[in-house]
Order: C-alpha cells, then sequence, then structure tokens
C-alpha cells in the first residue's frame, strides 16, 4: 500500500500545527482515505484558535477549507442564494453538518430537501424550485432543458414537438438523471394534474441493430427496465398484443421502463441540450 503523509505549513493557526495524512487503497480504484490531526504548538500563548483560512490538499486536488476550533471544514461554501425563488439554510460546513433547502410559496422543489458534509463533500446536489403545471412542466438538469407535457401524443408526434422546441424525446444516460425524472412526475402526479402518467422518452427498437437505441443511435449503456412479469422490454402491449416498439416510463410498470405500440398517445418529456 502506498502511503504518503504531508506536513502542511499552510494550515496553521495561533495555537496549533496541522499534520495531514492520506492513504491511497489500491483496493478501491482512484479514492484515498484522508485524515487530519492538530498538534498544540509549544509556543502558543493560549488555547483560543481564531477562524483561519487554510488550503487542503484531497486526492490530489488543492481546496479552500475553513479552520476553527479544532476542525476543518470539509464541504464548500453554499451561498445564500444558491437557490432560485427559494432559501437556503447552512449552519456549518464541518463533517455532519446540514444544509437545508425550500422553496417559496406555490413552487416544488425538485431534488433532496437536506444534503449532509462528509469527508470528501455534501452528499447531494442543490435542488431546484420549479412551478408545477400544465400543459407543460420546464425543468433543469446538468446542462439541459427539461419539458415535461400533460398532453398525449404518439411517439413520432411527440418527437416532433421536441424538434419544434429545439430538443428531442430525452434519452436517460444516468440513474442520477432518471430519478430527476421521476421526481417532476411524481410532483406533477401530486398536484393531481394529470391522470395516466405514461410519458414517452426517445427509446424505440432499432431493427438494425435488433435491440432498442436512443434517437440519437448511443446504445443503452443505463437502463431502467421493468424487470416483470412481464420482463421488460417485450415488444408487447400490456395486453400481450405484439408490436410494441417504443419505450416510456410506464405508470403500471411502477415507473421503470417498459415498451408499447408507437401510436398510443402518451404525455412526453422533451429534452434540450443547452450546453
Amino acid at each position: 500500500m502506498d502511503h504518503s503523509y504531508i506536513w502542511d505549513n499552510k494550515i496553521r493557526s495561533e495555537t496549533k500545527v496541522h499534520l495531514q495524512w492520506y492513504m491511497k487503497l489500491p483496493m478501491f480504484a482512484g479514492k484515498s482515505l484522508l485524515g487530519n490531526v492538530w498538534h498544540q504548538r509549544e509556543d502558543a500563548p493560549e488555547i483560543k484558535i481564531p477562524l483561519v483560512k487554510a488550503i487542503l490538499v484531497q486526492d490530489g486536488k488543492e481546496r479552500e477549507a475553513v479552520v476553527g476550533g479544532d476542525s476543518v471544514a470539509c464541504c464548500e461554501d453554499i451561498p445564500t442564494d444558491s437557490l432560485k425563488n427559494g432559501s437556503v439554510i447552512v449552519t456549518e460546513r464541518n463533517t455532519g453538518s446540514t444544509a437545508n433547502f425550500s422553496c417559496d410559496a406555490g413552487l416544488s422543489l425538485v431534488g433532496r430537501q437536506s444534503i449532509i458534509c462528509t469527508a470528501s463533500g455534501w452528499n447531494g446536489n442543490i435542488p431546484q424550485c420549479i412551478n408545477i403545471v400544465c400543459p407543460e412542466t420546464v425543468a433543469f438538469f446538468r446542462g439541459s432543458k427539461y419539458i415535461f407535457r400533460c398532453s398525449g401524443a404518439r411517439w413520432a408526434m411527440a418527437e416532433t414537438i421536441c424538434i419544434a422546441n429545439g430538443g428531442h424525446l430525452t434519452s436517460v444516460e444516468t440513474g442520477d438523471e432518471n430519478a430527476f425524472l421521476l421526481d417532476v412526475i411524481a410532483l406533477i402526479r401530486n398536484k393531481q394534474l394529470i391522470g395516466n402518467a405514461n410519458f414517452w422518452i426517445g427509446l424505440k427498437y432499432n431493427d438494425n441493430a435488433k435491440s432498442y437505441t436512443w434517437l440519437d443511435g448511443k446504445p443503452l449503456n443505463y437502463s431502467n427496465w421493468y424487470q416483470g412479469p412481464p420482463q421488460q422490454p417485450d415488444r408487447k402491449q400490456i395486453g400481450g398484443t405484439a408490436g410494441a416498439n417504443c419505450g416510456l416510463i410506464h405508470q403500471d410498470y411502477a415507473f421503470y421502463w417498459g415498451d408499447e405500440h408507437c401510436f398510443q398517445s402518451f404525455k412526453s418529456v422533451c429534452e434540450i441540450r443547452l450546453t
């Protein structure tokens, strides 16, 4: 095991010096264990330690920290104005501290209401406040704008509408993105703005590839198909009739993915890439 120990004179107060150590853990690729030890300075005039700025080195990267008492702030500052149309309350930025979020009246929070500071940083992202309305609810996630359409349309027409708005039926590339979509759909349902909550996404069966692919031709590196019964995708409608070639977030499959006939009329999610 590769052990690396660092004395860092940048991290120093009037009364204490700091030893920072970390160990690379080859059994966990790319991970390292960080530790901080404070020693009383022999020439310290008193025990009181002022709040000072410091530089921490973690996983090979330098970042600013705040030293106060015997603790080092592990997490980045979250400005009070970082949640548009909402408020943020952050007490401290030490391990175990929380950041709490709330939205202005009439708006709904998409994401986690609170996140916790860990040794590797905040354990979640800053949420967003959105207006849940029909015929369209708009939300944002990691460089894309999403339009959740409440009215029904066939798969091809839903894609045509997305193109007219500058995007496509959404692809879903990670579990975080899928969780975001489900969060917004749940909020729309909770407001009782819609009945059926089946939402077309940009999946279609590719006859050449003999599998489902995204509209841009990318393979499914991430998927969230319903595991059955019936196991999805099965290229059958929910009643068992053959000919299902288009993918959706399926209410009858507990909001996992399923496939249905492309000529059915469902709601849809458009994605417009902004970056």
